[in-house]
């Protein structure tokens, strides 16, 4: 990013770490701690990639993103491209899995669905 008035947020930021006791105790890791990347916006770590790569596209001038994914992706890109004013087509496999084609799709107008 070259400047600062294009960058796109949702209040991403710092998510917790879970103390994971026995579960590390178990596999000898005694200090073992779990990144809970739930609270972010779109629930998924992808939203970290998809606030950079969606500012940086607005800073380019970018006005449609076009992408292929299975579902977490596509949620996160479509909820940052809308939130920037991008338009967005996502192509996703029939067989993606309900929770998370439905998560995009009402973001990604229009949302291309592919049957492979």
């Amino acid at each position: 990013m070259r400047d600062d008035a294009y960058v796109i947020s949702l209040g991403e930021g710092w998510t917790p770490l879970i103390p994971a006791v026995r579960y590390g105790a178990t596999i000898g890791v005694p200090r073992l701690v779990v990144k809970d990347e739930g609270p972010l916006p779109t629930g998924s770590f992808k939203a970290r990639g998809a606030a950079v790569g969606v500012s940086r596209a607005l800073e380019l001038g970018v006005r449609h993103v076009a992408m292929p994914s299975n579902g977490n992706a596509a949620a996160a890109w479509a909820t940052y491209a809308t939130r920037a004013g991008i338009r967005v087509t996502v192509a996703m496999p029939a067989a993606a899995p309900t929770i998370t084609a439905t998560n995009a799709s009402p973001r990604a107008r229009p949302c291309t669905w592919s049957t492979g």
